[in-house]
């Protein structure tokens, strides 16, 4: 960046300052631009295009808020080169940060854009990162379905270039982890996790095996009833990435460290660790990032509503109430899967409460949007509880019914599952 007369800024707010200016300076300039070659486009202003491009995917899954500053940036410098293959990349980068915080459309039109000139080019690798941010905009506005099918086709593609798709690779599998969960596809989930990590060991990728050893990715032990490998998975993870500011995969290790310990049946640690890395997430400004902002605030309220069953029960019932309203308010990734994770949070509080009625009437309406939605993992657990509550011959079948679909999933022990996903119901 020095070389060619730029620089990172000085903090996540500074970054918020200049992604605000540069993004003011892009909606008055319009995506108007002349196109040329390579070969009439002074090197040097290439080399600052290609230096914000670096730092801008670079940074994407690390530090988004820098990332997206330097991809605003980025956009501006290629529009104003006008050499195409660069400004495929940089429409589709830039629509891959859009989709992020929800503009969908806007999303979609750069993609547009971008795969038009992909296809003119017959530039894989520029075809390669539109379908994957296809798939990642689909991911944040609720379209696990479009999601799964786009980041699969982007793998597809970039498993076949030679060089400089390493980020893409990595970004397509990362999210693809996401998905996974969502649709409930946990078996996959652990075949691929366990693959991609090994790939990323073997590539010596440090950023990617902290990726596969942490987050979603931490379902491939607890699966297993491998409570100690999760553990060790985790340590390794915060081993080998740079500790200091608070960044995607501080964040991954966040959620992590809240699975074990609800695995665990450790309530209260789980909730001290995550009210510990709050204020340095919360400073992040990770929260900007919706769906990030929502499995956060899922986890925070799922740690509060275990650690009830010790002290401080009706403080943290009621923090976890607040937090439940907090998300079936959000609109993305999408309204009604919130309302249904939110439905699953407001049963275990009532459980907890001795409200055995209300929970019943919240899990069963969990269990009708899950179902609709095709998300077989929440419904399993939902369904689960609900058995739990009904008891007798009806609830043992349920309890039964979804038993059968996670231990055929290869989840070993679905108890201990259901309380990571649906803690709570003590005073049932």
């Amino acid at each position: 960046l020095q070389r060619v007369g730029l620089r990172l800024a000085r903090s996540s707010r500074h970054a918020l300052a200049l992604l605000l200016l540069r993004r003011l300076r892009l909606r008055l300039r319009g995506l108007r631009y002349r196109e040329r070659s390579a070969a009439q486009v002074p090197a040097e202003k290439l080399a600052r295009v290609d230096a914000c491009w670096a730092v801008a995917e670079g940074f994407a899954l690390v530090d988004p808020v820098q990332g997206a500053s330097f991809q605003s940036l980025h956009l501006l410098l290629a529009l104003d080169a006008g050499e195409p293959h660069r400004l495929a990349l940089a429409l589709a980068l830039e629509a891959g940060f859009a989709g992020s915080s929800g503009a969908e459309r806007q999303a979609e039109r750069l993609l547009d854009q971008a795969e038009q000139l992909a296809r003119r080019l017959d530039s894989q690798h520029a075809l390669g990162l539109c379908a994957l941010l296809r798939g990642t905009v689909a991911y944040h506005t609720g379209q696990l379905q479009r999601a799964a099918a786009f980041t699969e086709q982007a793998e597809a593609i970039l498993r076949e270039q030679v060089s400089f798709v390493a980020w893409h690779l990595g970004t397509a599998r990362v999210y693809r982890m996401s998905i996974l969960v969502e649709l409930g596809e946990v078996a996959e989930l652990c075949r691929l996790s366990r693959t991609y990590l090994q790939d990323a060991l073997d590539r010596g990728n440090i950023f990617a095996a902290t990726m596969f050893l942490t987050g979603w990715s931490t379902l491939v032990w607890l699966a297993a009833d491998d409570l100690p490998g999760a553990r060790d998975a985790l340590a390794r993870g915060l081993g080998q990435f740079p500790q200091g500011s608070f960044q995607i995969p501080h964040y991954n290790c966040m959620l992590a460290r809240g699975f074990i310990d609800l695995y665990a049946g450790d309530g209260e640690g789980a909730h001290r660790h995550v009210t510990e890395a709050w204020p340095q997430f919360k400073r992040s400004l990770l929260m900007r990032i919706r769906t990030i902002r929502i499995h956060a605030v899922q986890l925070q309220a799922r740690c509060a509503l275990a650690a009830a069953a010790g002290h401080d029960r009706d403080a943290l019932l009621r923090f976890a109430e607040r937090t439940a309203e907090r998300i079936a308010a959000q609109r993305l990734p999408s309204r009604e899967a919130n309302e249904a994770k939110a439905h699953l949070l407001r049963a275990g509080i009532r459980a907890t409460r001795g409200e055995s009625a209300s929970a019943l009437d919240h899990l069963t309406a969990a269990v009708a949007v899950f179902d609709r939605r095709d998300m077989a993992l929440w419904r399993a657990v939902a369904s689960r509880r609900k058995g739990e509550l009904l008891g007798g011959s009806d609830g043992a079948a349920l309890v039964a019914e979804a038993d059968g679909w996670m231990t055929g999933q290869g989840i070993r022990n679905p108890e201990r599952i259901t309380a990571v996903f649906a803690p709570g119901f003590r005073g049932a």
